[in-house]
């Protein structure tokens, strides 16, 4: 059973106040969408948001690698580094209208400076540019992971709970400075248009995301016993949609983002056909400390907490304001990823 929704944290963190009308600017004109930088652009979530805008602007791709297949169509690619010139020198043409910023690094086989230059100081140059180049809007695409799993979460949490990932899980650091920092960049850059998502899980054929490594990469997982936390989903399309309503919208604010209700971790383990191995939770963060030691697996013996405890937000907020209402039920958000009934699985998908 589901529990009870309960919008209201116990402790939130303040929300600094903003200098122009909320409800003026909800009726503002939208912004004009001529030519859109989509950084991230060769991974799984970038190539379906460049599809998704495919016809209505000028589509600009920045990845560290070269797109392929055919979102690569029709778009203005550049392979480089958002922190070196050649990523200002797009900007520095100018007509650049609005940026979607999904250039962040999850996995945490990925060396620490590496992820730090990706998450953290690829984002303040990126920002660094909107500002200097005259980009009227933004969008930055966060996670609901920032949150934290603790014992003692309230049933859903709001835009404004604090960030405690770091209290239990120090691999979240550079994303949860990563989204502090846009927070702070957006209330002093009140002209640029900013919006700032935190999904939940996402879940597809073609993005890769934590808990997708965790429960496709074997038929038989480890979980720890006697926990049987309820989780979230948002299924990779819904995403997409969430992103370009954002866009479109050009709002200033802060949105979580989750699929269609909850589940718990054993149900979905149950609908993708995989099994559950408990262990006692010690041995478990033993076995996965050895794992990551090898970098065996895309997943950190810290992240086990989100297996452990619960972690719900709230998204009434994006669906009331924005529109959003989820398109792809929880079932079939599982069943795009479910384990086949015999032979090898190879999961699909090359990284969000």
């Amino acid at each position: 059973m589901s529990p009870a929704r309960d919008d209201g944290p116990a402790t939130r963190s303040p929300v600094p106040e903003v200098s122009w009308d909320a409800n003026e600017q909800a009726n503002a004109d939208p912004p004009l969408l001529r030519r859109v930088v989509v950084t991230g652009a060769a991974k799984g979530l970038g190539r379906l948001v460049l599809r998704a805008l495919e016809g209505s602007c000028e589509r600009v791709g920045i990845d560290h690698e070269p797109i392929e297949g055919d979102a690569a169509r029709g778009v203005e690619h550049y392979v480089c580094d958002l922190t070196k010139r050649p990523a200002e020198d797009i900007f520095r043409q100018g007509g650049v209208d609005a940026v979607v910023h999904l250039a962040f690094e999850d996995d945490p086989r990925v060396g620490k400076h590496k992820r730090y230059n990706r998450n953290v100081l690829s984002t303040m140059k990126l920002l660094d540019h909107v500002a200097r180049y005259d980009v009227k809007s933004v969008v930055v695409v966060s996670t609901a992971a920032v949150y934290g799993a603790h014992p003692h979460n309230p049933a859903f949490l709001a835009e404004n709970a604090p960030l405690r990932a770091l209290e239990t899980y120090s691999g979240m650091r550079e994303r949860v400075e990563a989204d502090r920092y846009a927070q702070a960049w957006m209330w002093r850059h009140d002209h640029v248009r900013t919006t700032i998502l935190r999904p939940t899980h996402v879940i597809g054929p073609t993005v890769m995301s934590p808990l997708k490594a965790y429960i496709t990469r074997r038929r038989v997982v480890p979980v720890l016993f006697g926990f049987d936390p309820m989780m979230q989903l948002i299924h990779e399309d819904d995403l997409v949609q969430a992103i370009v309503l954002a866009l479109r919208a050009g709002r200033t604010d802060i949105f979580n983002v989750s699929g269609p209700g909850e589940i718990s971790l054993f149900g979905m383990l149950r609908e993708v056909g995989v099994s559950p191995l408990p262990l006692p939770h010690p041995a478990a963060y033993v076995v996965m400390r050895q794992l990551e030691r090898l970098r065996a697996v895309p997943f950190s013996s810290p992240m086990l907490d989100f297996l452990r405890y619960n972690l719900l937000v709230s998204d009434r907020r994006i669906r009331r304001e924005l529109g959003f209402s989820p398109r792809v039920g929880l079932r079939d958000t599982l069943r795009s990823i479910a384990l086949p009934r015999t032979g090898k699985y190879i999961a699909p998908g090359d990284g969000a």
